[in-house]
């Protein structure tokens, strides 16, 4: 599957017979934003592309979030779907 901003970790992840991308595998994307994307979702999960956006601002910048994006990593929100 594609990677998900709410439940990809930096490694692949096997669940139901199924693989899940791993958000290190994304070009641009490098352990120091996968730990602050995971350190920020442990509050609870992002909840729109917004929120994302909002709470992870200053600590990624528009390079790494359009890879996330292409990605497909947040394909769960459906006002990402409509760009």
């Amino acid at each position: 599957y594609a990677p998900s901003i709410n439940k990809s970790e930096p490694g692949y992840i096997y669940n139901n017979k199924a693989i899940l991308y791993p958000l290190m595998g994304i070009s641009g994307v490098g352990e120091a934003i996968v730990k602050r994307i995971m350190d920020e979702r442990d509050d609870r999960p992002f909840d729109s592309y917004d929120d994302f956006v909002k709470r992870m601002k200053g600590a990624i910048d528009k390079k790494t979030t359009c890879s996330l994006i292409y990605a497909g990593c947040f394909d769960e929100f459906k006002e990402i779907k409509k760009l």
